[in-house]
């Protein structure tokens, strides 16, 4: 019961303390990002799929690049080795040009 009373006093005494604290803010919410909008907020986002997309894209092309070498001259393996060539191509246009369509829907999206 001591523990209880000792508790009690103590959070009642201990209470204004806290409520000092809270009223030093500005109660302001603060942005942690670097972007005001939504479309700088999509912006950020494809420019960091970018950072990542690069270097894999590139991986992808010396693999494709070295099945092709490893083909032989054998004419299936060739041909799926092109077709995944033509596959990366295809994908990095897409990836590289998300941020061409995002401006475009933008200036669109302004226009009305």
């Amino acid at each position: 019961m001591k523990t209880f009373l000792y508790t009690v006093i103590g959070s009642l005494l201990l209470a204004p303390v806290a409520y000092g604290a809270a009223a030093q803010t500005t109660g302001a919410l603060i942005n942690p990002l670097k972007v005001d909008s939504v479309e700088g907020f999509l912006l950020a986002i494809i420019d960091v799929m970018l950072t990542f997309a690069l270097p894999i894209v590139v991986l992808f092309m010396m693999w494709t690049g070295f099945q092709m070498v490893m083909a032989r001259g054998n004419a299936g393996e060739l041909t799926a080795a092109k077709k995944r060539f033509l596959n990366v191509l295809v994908g990095t246009l897409v990836i590289f040009g998300a941020k061409v369509i995002l401006e475009i829907i933008q200036a669109t999206i302004k226009a009305f």
